[in-house]
């Protein structure tokens, strides 16, 4: 039912946001300005799960037919790009955009379980279940 339309509209979209960065990669010549390059590269991929969140979030809402996952088109313009856009783009992009994407993920998990961190004082005690604490603690 409705799984199956939202993966194939997903992969559908990744794979037309892969296919159009792969296509602007090739024919746009960026190389000369490398900055410029690896911004392009992080748009295109984090520009489609956040132009599917917001198709999903505002029109996903009023039809309920239309859901996208913004995670399974992420994942679609990750294998595209890997595929086809890897080759296009300047060899010191592709040493730096790694690093890039790796400090972005550090930054991602500080700030997460720093505000899991804060949150968790905000739980009343009588709230928290100490048997479960306890078997996390053992394992």
């Amino acid at each position: 039912g409705t799984v199956a339309v939202s993966f194939i509209l997903s992969a559908a979209v990744g794979v037309l946001i892969g296919v159009l960065g792969s296509l602007y990669f090739k024919y746009i010549n960026l190389r000369d300005n490398r900055p410029l390059e690896l911004l392009v590269l992080i748009l295109f991929s984090y520009g489609s799960f956040y132009m599917c969140w917001w198709f999903w979030s505002h029109v996903g809402v009023h039809v309920p037919f239309f859901e996208i996952s913004p995670v399974m088109v992420i994942f679609v313009v990750g294998i595209m790009f890997g595929n086809y856009a890897w080759f296009n783009i300047s060899p010191h992009s592709r040493a730096n955009f790694p690093t890039i994407i790796s400090s972005l993920n550090s930054a991602a998990e500080l700030y997460t379980y720093a505000v899991l961190g804060a949150i968790v004082w905000s739980i009343p005690l009588r709230t928290w279940e100490w048997g479960y604490i306890g078997i996390t603690l053992a394992t």
